[in-house]
């Protein structure tokens, strides 16, 4: 009972920020678990071609970059995988840009249907605005922001010290949990990105899906 209750709950706070996402120019769609968003996926990359997976924690976690790679004909640009060097990364990121595919997630979605990023190098942002003919992203309901400026804090409070945590990070959103818009060099919220809509709307050949999940996933 209490299970269907928190469904229900997520639904409902999820449905509003769908109908925006679509008005907004995207294809987007709500899943109740991450195993029916992980299916749907599946059904959205081809068999054979490229696809790109961006610096996400959310799509490692439902496991789609394991399920993508018993594809033989495909090929999966992964830079996170293990015993790549650092000139590999850097091809990886590049060659990201130009997949068939695109698939990553986005930091915080607005209940008006606005995307916000943040990035340290610019490689993810850079493929959901350019390059791949079909970009998925894949999003929880914990990344819902009532507006523009409670995104923003989101990426302050949040996104920002639990990102740099992961990466070991010596910046002062680690040491003091919120974002001081500082000079460190290992600074990883370098490019901020809003989008308002579909880039390039209704001229682009770009297919853009935003699967947003009822379950608290990444950050």
């Amino acid at each position: 009972m209490l299970n269907e209750i928190k469904k229900k709950a997520q639904q409902i706070k999820a449905k509003p920020v769908v109908a925006a996402l679509n008005k907004n120019g995207f294809l987007a769609e709500y899943f109740d678990s991450p195993e029916d968003a992980l299916q749907r996926i599946l059904e959205l990359v081809p068999h054979e071609g490229t696809v790109g997976v961006g610096g996400s924690v959310t799509i490692r976690d439902i496991g789609v970059v394991e399920e993508l790679k018993k594809r033989s004909a495909l090929t999966v640009y992964d830079h996170w995988q293990k015993g790549l060097s650092s000139e590999d990364i850097l091809e990886y990121r590049y060659k990201q840009t130009q997949s068939d595919v695109f698939l990553s997630s986005s930091n915080a979605v607005t209940q008006d249907g606005k995307i916000v990023n943040w990035d340290g190098v610019g490689q993810r942002v850079a493929s959901m605005i350019f390059g791949p003919r079909k970009v998925i992203l894949v999003m929880g309901t914990n990344k819902i922001a009532p507006d523009l400026d409670s995104a923003i804090k989101r990426g302050q409070k949040i996104v920002a010290p639990m990102n740099s945590r992961r990466l070991a990070k010596d910046t002062p959103c680690v040491k003091f949990g919120k974002c001081g818009d500082c000079n460190s060099p290992d600074r990883s919220c370098i490019v901020t990105t809003i989008l308002h809509k579909h880039p390039a709307g209704k001229q682009s050949i770009m297919k853009f899906h935003v699967l947003l999940i009822g379950r608290e996933l990444g950050f």
